[in-house]
């Protein structure tokens, strides 16, 4: 038998809040280089395993991803984490409660290892460049 959670509102509430917080709170090109995506460019970056290319942009004031290998994969930090919550190496674009409570976990799990840490934009060009130099 499965597990089940009793969810209240005031508990959605509080775990939407959070989420909210955390998206502002941990850069997203942090999250991305020490998640092992390589800079393309400022805003955009690939992972080789499974293929994502993934642009961040702002909308609404709020950072966002979009990842071209697969239409269905954009949203918020959280969301980018809620869909790799199910398995590992794989993306699962989901809207299920258990997946975005784990990614919270992540995210403030995260946050506490790499506090206010923020790439420069300067740092994300060398690193860009540096991905795109042929090895010799």
């Amino acid at each position: 038998m499965g597990k089940y959670i009793m969810l209240t509102k005031d508990l959605i509430n509080e775990l939407a809040a959070l989420g909210t917080d955390l998206n502002a709170k941990i850069s997203f090109e942090n999250y991305l280089l020490k998640s092992g995506y390589t800079p393309l460019s400022e805003r955009l970056f690939m992972k080789e395993n499974p293929l994502e290319l993934i642009r961040l942009s702002k909308e609404n004031g709020e950072k966002v991803y979009q990842n071209f290998e697969n239409k269905e994969d954009k949203g918020t930090l959280m969301d980018f984490i809620r869909n790799r919550s199910l398995d590992e190496g794989k993306v699962h674009p989901n809207q299920k409660v258990t997946t975005f409570i784990a990614a919270v976990d992540t995210a403030k799990a995260f946050h506490q290892k790499y506090p206010g840490q923020r790439p420069k934009p300067r740092e994300l060009r060398a690193l860009a460049l540096k991905a795109r130099t042929p090895k010799i």
